[in-house]
């Protein structure tokens, strides 16, 4: 027997065992996986080449953006890269005027976008797997209805506000790094806020975020860490922590039939959320000043508590049902309407 008539024997002793359907099944399989594999890597290579082409298409990014924003928008520079298996878009000095360019503008001083290939091919949709913002200003004004819109441009009418929470919520990581803000009421109340950090991360239904800024003026920062699971505009679990220390909020402080001249406060805060709802509050205040008085039609003449501390516990039982521990006091109530002529308060139970 020859050499060649050997091995092909060989060959059919070695396959002899062998399904004649599940040959034919690893066959076409293995033709598909290459199918597949040769398909990936010519989408990788034209995204390797057309990526950098982004910049072609700067004016036209810039009107797009403008006609959903009802503003112009310029960019300083649009550049397009790849990074391993993904897309970079790189934006600086992108500024948002009003639509005939004239007074202060909006700016992003450097905007970094990394698309998630493989989940939008997945999804069919685009997913941003990461988006770092550095040096952003914004200044939002509140008009009588109560809609806020940037400073300078007219509102078109459109709501954006699930789009924008879909975004952040989707988005894999947002790193918002030295930003400002400013916030400005229909009742003339403004509040400044600089040296902004945000770190957001998403992971399925489980949203993590840090936030630490500083009210302009003021020397120490305060800090909000939150944990939740599900999501935020409906059912959702989940945890809030704030930190302060010499926090003032006399800028934002404000209630029906009083007028704050002070309200500073430092100490720790935790809150617990139960499918939506607040389930616990719990406080550590190491010092609070609050001095308001009340307005002509007010119960209400001065309220004054200067240089207290103490430690509080609020928690939310049964509808409508809550119990309250202030230090060594504990005390329980139901919530009732005005004018039935019971209780507000029950008498403490220790």
């Amino acid at each position: 027997m020859t050499e060649d008539q050997t091995t092909a024997q060989s060959q059919q002793d070695d396959t002899s065992g062998i399904n004649p359907g599940m040959l034919h099944l690893w066959r076409w399989s293995m033709r598909i996986t290459a199918t597949l594999l040769l398909s990936l890597a010519l989408l990788l290579t034209a995204g390797r080449l057309s990526v950098p082409l982004l910049v072609w298409y700067q004016s036209e990014i810039e009107q797009q953006l403008g006609s959903i924003l009802n503003a112009r928008v310029t960019f300083g520079v649009l550049a397009g890269k790849w990074y391993r298996f993904s897309p970079i878009i790189d934006i600086r000095d992108l500024n948002i005027l009003s639509p005939d360019g004239q007074g202060d503008a909006h700016r992003i001083d450097h905007l970094y976008i990394k698309p998630d290939v493989f989940a939008s091919l997945q999804n069919g949709a685009l997913i941003i797997d990461q988006v770092i913002v550095q040096e952003p200003g914004f200044r939002l004004t509140e008009d009588t209805n109560g809609n806020w819109t940037l400073a300078g441009l007219v509102s078109i009418g459109a709501d954006y506000t699930d789009a924008i929470l879909d975004f952040l919520l989707t988005t894999g990581r947002l790193q918002i790094v030295e930003a400002e803000l400013g916030l400005y009421w229909s009742d003339g109340r403004e509040l400044l806020l600089d040296n902004i950090y945000i770190d957001l991360s998403n992971q399925g239904i489980r949203h993590e975020a840090l936030m630490q800024a500083r009210i302009a003026g003021q020397p120490s920062p305060f800090q909000v860490l939150a944990t939740i699971n599900g999501d935020p505009r409906g059912n959702f679990d989940g945890n809030v922590y704030l930190n302060a220390s010499d926090l003032d909020l006399v800028q934002v402080a404000g209630t029906t039939g009083l007028v704050f001249s002070t309200a500073m406060l430092s100490g720790d805060i935790w809150m617990t959320f139960n499918q939506g709802t607040m389930l616990d509050l719990q406080a550590a205040i190491d010092n609070v000043n609050i001095a308001a008085t009340g307005t002509g039609d007010s119960v209400v003449n001065t309220v004054d508590l200067a240089n207290a501390s103490l430690q509080f516990t609020l928690r939310h039982g049964a509808a409508g049902q809550w119990q309250a521990w202030v230090n060594d006091a504990e005390f329980d109530w139901q919530n009732r309407p005005w004018g039935t002529g019971g209780p507000l308060c029950g008498p403490a139970t220790r």
